[in-house]
């Protein structure tokens, strides 16, 4: 049995997801973690946009996922790329009909939980 004409198949299928409408750091984060989320693009979907709620459906409601795209886009990209990352993310879930297990402020609050800056300051704080 010959395995490698599948297996050649599995790089078509994730890279068929399409973030750019994400801010262009936030993409690394989105495409770092998308492997390991299990989710493809489903072949034979007659639409682009049945194709985008299939998958949707499976990246919305994968909570580990968000947790490390959240995670990673704060500490790659900044505050206010995480807040946009996090509006896109909940918009293009509510598009296709697939709301998020995350609300945008929990997105927020995973990649940079609340009480984390003003641990940081304190900790600036103390060593002056």
């Amino acid at each position: 049995m010959h395995l490698a004409p599948a297996l050649s198949l599995l790089p078509i299928l994730h890279s068929r997801q399409d973030f750019s409408n994400y801010n262009t750091c936030a993409q690394s984060c989105l495409r770092t973690f998308f492997p390991s989320t299990g989710c493809t693009v489903p072949l034979g979907a007659p639409n682009a946009g049945t194709a985008a709620a299939q998958l949707n459906l499976c990246l919305c409601n994968n909570a580990n996922y968000l947790d490390s795209v959240a995670k990673c886009t704060f500490s790659s990209c900044g505050a206010s790329v995480l807040q946009n990352t996090a509006l896109t993310s909940m918009n293009n879930c509510a598009k296709t009909g697939t709301p998020s297990v995350f609300s945008v402020q929990e997105f927020v609050d995973a990649g940079n939980p609340p009480g984390r800056s003003i641990l940081i300051l304190r900790m600036l704080c103390i060593r002056k």
